[in-house]
């Protein structure tokens, strides 16, 4: 097993048929994140990208409820953390593994060759290692995912909208009617270098509101992922001011919209943010895709779209056995913020 910091040291053999690690993908994070730690680790035929990095686990505290002690030391301390995929986009597998992987020897190899004091890795990574009980894991639920499921089986935008209860196709008319001085164009290169400030600054309003959040994102990996003709970004403007942007990712049938920046003085007068969702579900429509794949933000707002929860987890424990122990403790307060679930859908449109 290797673990390597340089890509260009182990690239002749990354070899991987899984696009969100392939080099074209990857390099988009390397480039324009160079705050962080972007290490490679091959055993055989296994890849995994992970990422290193110092968090400050001010915004986890929102996990504890009213554990106050809790709350001050998350408050206290930035940590030094290894997490085994891209914690820019841990919506899809960071990894290609062929055969399990003794979880002991990957702990001793990253061990060896990694300072850090947390360890996370993900739960669909963490069901391909060959594990044991007695591996010092604590499984923690975060945000689910959001997914709308089954988009191909609507013609067209109206077709979605005739499948919703009354009470919610007034909520879309709502949003319409508020959105409708919005006009909004996809992004050509000249415009993206105009506007690349103003992308990071609305993207990160958006961040403010996250219940956690890792690493600083450099919107600029969005601008490479779109010169290399792997996102489309859509800007929102009102009275030609750039208020808004949203990014799709189309792969194997699948929409991804994961990145998104507005203003949120005005979102409350102009419903960007639910107007950006309703394109984003247009846009699904209209490419034939499967399944659109939102981020882990306003679950309950994207429910009343007909988005539905998928279920996430990921494994934490610490490099020492005794940090490890007292830890422990910590991890098991974590609890996701609960939230209601809407079903928009007729009974013979479930979405479930």
């Amino acid at each position: 097993m290797i673990i390597r910091d340089n890509f260009n040291s182990i690239s002749k053999e990354w070899i991987t048929s899984n696009f969100f690690i392939s080099e074209k993908f990857i390099q988009c994070f390397i480039s324009n994140n160079k705050s962080i730690r972007h290490l490679f680790i091959k055993q055989n035929n296994n890849l995994i990208y992970s990422q290193f990095f110092n968090i400050n686990l001010e915004k986890s505290s929102n996990y504890l409820n009213n554990n106050i002690i809790a709350k001050i030391l998350f408050n206290l301390f930035k940590i030094k953390t290894f997490y085994l995929t891209n914690s820019f986009f841990t919506n899809v597998s960071s990894f290609d593994i062929n055969s399990k992987i003794n979880i002991d020897s990957l702990l001793k190899k990253i061990n060896n060759q990694i300072d850090y004091f947390l360890l996370v890795i993900p739960d669909f990574l963490f069901e391909k290692l060959d594990t044991n009980k007695n591996n010092g894991f604590t499984k923690v639920e975060i945000e689910e995912e959001m997914l709308i499921r089954d988009v191909n089986k609507w013609k067209s935008v109206d077709d979605y909208k005739s499948s919703l209860k009354t009470k919610y196709r007034k909520k879309i008319g709502d949003i319409e009617r508020k959105s409708k001085s919005i006009e909004i164009s996809e992004f050509n290169s000249k415009e993206i270098k105009n506007h690349k400030k103003q992308i990071q600054k609305l993207f990160d309003q958006v961040l403010e509101k996250s219940k956690f959040n890792g690493p600083r994102f450099n919107t600029d990996t969005l601008l490479d992922m779109q010169k290399n003709k792997i996102c489309k970004l859509y800007g929102y403007y009102i009275k030609s001011e750039l208020i808004g942007f949203s990014s799709e990712i189309n792969f194997n049938n699948k929409l991804f919209s994961y990145y998104v920046g507005f203003d949120k003085k005005l979102n409350k007068e102009n419903s960007i943010y639910g107007r950006m969702l309703l394109e984003t579900i247009k846009n699904g429509i209209d490419q034939r895709c499967d399944e659109i794949v939102f981020g882990r933000t306003a679950n309950e707002y994207k429910s009343n779209f007909g988005a539905v929860p998928k279920k996430s987890f990921i494994y934490l424990r610490t490099k020492g056995k005794i940090s490890n122990y007292f830890m422990t403790f910590l991890f098991k307060k974590l609890k996701k913020q609960d939230w209601k679930q809407r079903n928009p859908f007729k009974i013979n449109h479930s979405n479930a």
